[in-house]
């Protein structure tokens, strides 16, 4: 189980995101607001992510890199190591505060015993033949 303070830094880089965003464009709806935030979260795991494979190959960023948006300049507070099941649990934390988004995004939470009797009956037999699984709409990663 995921601490609640590890909510918290999420939800505070979160709200200090939107914060900010909300300066620079007042007019923006509840829905494009949350959007914009996603995106620079993702910008910066991505960011974080690309600079480590580069670093790994001795190689720096391409001149195609995009620098970041200055509204997306709000670093994460430091966090500990997380699990992909923690992130999960951070995520479904989030999700519960926001029923609405959780409704009109049409995310559903799978429990884990289904998780697992999924990945025993089929992925599990998949692998055998198949050297890999691709998922693109995986959620949390829970099917591993």
């Amino acid at each position: 189980m995921v601490k609640p303070t590890s909510l918290k830094w999420v939800t505070a880089w979160y709200e200090a995101i939107a914060a900010d965003l909300m300066t620079q464009e007042p007019r923006l709806t509840p829905v494009e607001l949350g959007q914009r935030v996603q995106n620079c979260i993702l910008d910066k795991i991505l960011d974080k992510l690309y600079g480590e494979v580069y670093a790994k190959h001795g190689v720096g960023l391409p001149e195609f890199a995009a620098p970041a948006s200055p509204i997306c300049s709000i670093e994460p507070p430091p966090i500990p190591s997380i699990t992909a099941q923690g992130l999960g649990e951070i995520y479904e934390q989030i999700l519960s505060q926001n029923p609405a988004e959780k409704k009109t995004g049409g995310i559903y939470y799978t429990p884990s015993p289904l998780i697992d009797f999924v990945v025993e009956n089929t992925v599990r037999i998949l692998e055998k033949t198949l050297p890999t699984i691709l998922d693109p709409a995986c959620g949390s990663g829970f099917f591993c």
